[in-house]
């Protein structure tokens, strides 16, 4: 490996402790052979994958399991929040409780008529020159006119 020199049976991974028998890359816990590199792969994937989805506590239990590996990763808690846009309402990092109205994200409980204030979640509304208002405070707004 490099310029290093091993005997075939010192050829050890860091991770399984089988001997290296193909071919091995340098880990910062030391070498690793193939099969143990493909595997951290496939869960930095996996947990990349989960973390798109928004499941933070599927994802930090892979992290967790990495970490033990001697990985050095960033917390789930912290990639989550720069890797999600914030709610227009309350400026908070967006989670899997949040939507989309045009080009913004609102947290569920962020979804406020603008005139009679109610959580509207998932009914209908209407961006109005006043703001995010319910379908019920538009009729009335419409029958005043």
């Amino acid at each position: 490996m490099g310029d290093e020199r091993y005997h075939a049976e010192c050829l050890k991974c860091a991770m399984c402790c089988d001997t290296i028998k193909d071919t091995c890359s340098r880990t910062p816990m030391g070498l690793a052979c193939q099969p143990c590199c493909q595997k951290v792969v496939a869960q930095v994937e996996a947990m990349a994958e989960l973390m798109e989805k928004g499941d933070e506590s599927a994802a930090a239990k892979i992290a967790h399991a990495l970490r033990a590996l001697g990985l050095t990763l960033p917390s789930v808690e912290q990639a989550m929040a720069r890797s999600l846009p914030n709610c227009v309402a309350c400026g908070k990092p967006a989670n899997h409780s949040c939507g989309m109205i045009g080009d913004s994200v609102y947290h569920s409980e962020c979804l406020k008529c603008v005139s009679c204030a109610k959580v509207v979640g998932g009914g209908k509304m209407m961006q109005t020159p006043l703001g995010l208002t319910c379908e019920s405070c538009v009729e009335s707004m419409q029958a005043q006119v």
